[in-house]
């Protein structure tokens, strides 16, 4: 088996992800089970999306001081109420968040889901 060394780490979206999987299915001629099952996956949750505008609103969410960690798990829910994005921000106990950033943050949201 060949050693692989990890060369970059980066929170990716799940429309991100795809894309990254997609490309390299296109550089290696068989995917691994789990690689196609990972694959088939982010397909059905994260596939029909444009990556390049994820990434923006993605962008804007870190703009709010969240974390990028908090602002891909948000792009990738897609909430629609003040108490979905709260429920998310627990990921980040110090994060103030006020009803007003929750609703810029739904606004944010809405536009790329």
């Amino acid at each position: 088996m060949v050693s692989k060394n990890i060369i970059e780490s980066k929170a990716l979206s799940l429309t991100e992800a795809y894309e990254s999987m997609v490309e390299r299915g296109e550089q290696e001629p068989m995917l691994t089970e789990i690689q196609s099952k990972t694959l088939d996956y982010l397909k059905e949750f994260g596939g029909e999306r444009d990556s390049i505008r994820v990434r923006e609103f993605i962008e804007k969410l870190l703009e709010l001081g969240l974390k990028p960690e908090v602002s891909i798990v948000l792009v990738d829910l897609c909430p629609t109420t003040i108490d979905e994005v709260f429920s998310v921000l627990q990921m980040d106990k110090e994060y103030e968040l006020t009803p007003d950033i929750a609703r810029d943050i739904i606004e944010i949201v809405g536009k790329s889901c």
